[in-house]
């Protein structure tokens, strides 16, 4: 395994939409130089956040994970053997010993780095993988694991071509003899999926009517169903296995009250789940996961209602 000082990334001058040639520096390149110190923290220092977002959308970015040809997951050439994991501190309030975390992250074996964000509100983590080929598999542990001891991790490290904008710790934490993470989640056994399966396996017709009204439902409510990072990746799955490319307009109407919603970062994880036929999820994962955010008296109701509309539609045409 190679460590932060060896191994290649992809390098964006220009920012994260902009143009220019990318480059190929070290992950110590962009973790460790004190390059970017000063205009860091004059970022830090600024105390309107608005300014501060515009100044950070300006700085050069990396992508963590490996070397690429353009600017998405299909255009990785090369894996860096490493996953980067954010951690933000709006999305840890509950947790008392966030600001301490470069000290208790020596704890964990598997982390090689821990550094201030740009805007010194957070942490990346990154942490070595033994397969490559299972990163999203391993972002997914990753997240319970770290979820298991009170911290929320961003969902959006799950897409490999995630970029991070460069930033500089006077003080990061270092361990070149991480150990490479290995675990992946069980299937998790939902008996409450499997009935649903059941009663709606011989209504495949009422699929497309039944997203239609829960999405309608989300929308109206402005409600989110997708939970964490595991359940949103259950949910795009069931879209992708069930409606195919025709799902990706459920997974954007369904996604787009979860918190840190991105149109790109959907549009990547919903081309991941297409690209393994939904990775054996089925139409019931998705009703099972509705009916949990929506509860039992909502999701009755809106059931009730397609059921009554399925009966006069049918009254007409006969």
């Amino acid at each position: 395994m190679n460590s932060i000082f060896q191994t290649q990334v992809s390098f964006y001058p220009s920012g994260v939409n902009g143009g220019g040639e990318i480059k190929k520096v070290s992950l110590a390149d962009c973790l460790l130089s004190s390059k970017w110190r000063d205009v860091v923290n004059t970022i830090r220092a600024e105390p309107d956040e608005a300014k501060q977002k515009k100044m950070k959308s300006q700085l050069p970015c990396f992508t963590p994970s490996g070397l690429f040809t353009g600017k998405k997951a299909c255009d990785l050439v090369e894996h860096s053997g490493f996953i980067s994991l954010d951690l933000d501190e709006k999305d840890n309030r509950d947790c008392a010993d966030f600001r301490e975390l470069k000290r208790l992250i020596k704890e964990c074996p598997n982390v090689a780095y821990c550094g201030l964000s740009v805007r010194g509100k957070g942490y990346v983590c990154l942490v070595p993988i033994a397969d490559p080929k299972k990163h999203r598999d391993y972002f997914r542990a990753l997240c319970a694991d770290f979820a298991a001891c009170g911290l929320k991790v961003d969902s959006s490290g799950a897409d490999v071509s995630r970029k991070r904008f460069v930033s500089y710790d006077p003080e990061p934490y270092i361990n070149t003899a991480a150990v490479p993470y290995d675990y992946v989640l069980p299937c998790e056994d939902r008996p409450e999926a499997r009935k649903m399966a059941n009663v709606f396996s011989d209504v495949p017709a009422m699929e497309g009517q039944l997203a239609e009204c829960i999405s309608k439902w989300a929308e109206k409510t402005e409600k989110d169903i997708t939970g964490g990072y595991n359940q949103w990746f259950e949910i795009l799955c069931a879209l992708a296995s069930t409606f195919g490319e025709d799902g990706r307009d459920y997974a954007h109407r369904i996604s787009q009250y979860g918190q840190g919603y991105t149109p790109e970062e959907t549009d990547a994880q919903y081309d991941e789940c297409l690209e393994h036929g939904g990775y054996n999820y089925t139409f019931a994962t998705f009703l099972y996961y509705a009916r949990k955010g929506m509860g039992d008296e909502e999701y009755g109701r809106v059931r009730a209602a397609l059921d009554f509309e399925t009966i006069i539609s049918n009254d007409k045409e006969q």
